[in-house]
């Protein structure tokens, strides 16, 4: 499994995987590049094509930019969108 941290900054690899590193990256860039801050902070770990997307967003719209921005990533077969919504005060 290949598990980045992606919060506003390059993302850091922690466990060497089966997932192709520029996949892995390709996912990154694509939250980073999110317009919305808070996407930005989610957490994902890619294995085997499958995105695995986890975090806590205010949203469910949030939640929902977060899975498009990386569905078309080339390498990316599915997505599985673990993000919890609310929770905040």
């Amino acid at each position: 499994m290949s598990f980045f941290i992606c919060a506003g900054r390059a993302p850091r690899r922690v466990e060497p995987g089966a997932s192709s590193l520029a996949t892995d990256l390709e996912v990154a860039r694509a939250l980073r590049a999110s317009p919305y801050v808070s996407v930005r902070r989610v957490r994902c770990h890619l294995t085997s094509g499958i995105a695995r997307l986890e975090g806590r967003l205010p949203t469910f719209h949030l939640k929902q930019a977060a899975q498009e921005a990386v569905r078309n990533v080339d390498g990316v077969k599915a997505v599985d969108n673990r993000i919890v919504v609310g929770g905040f005060r």
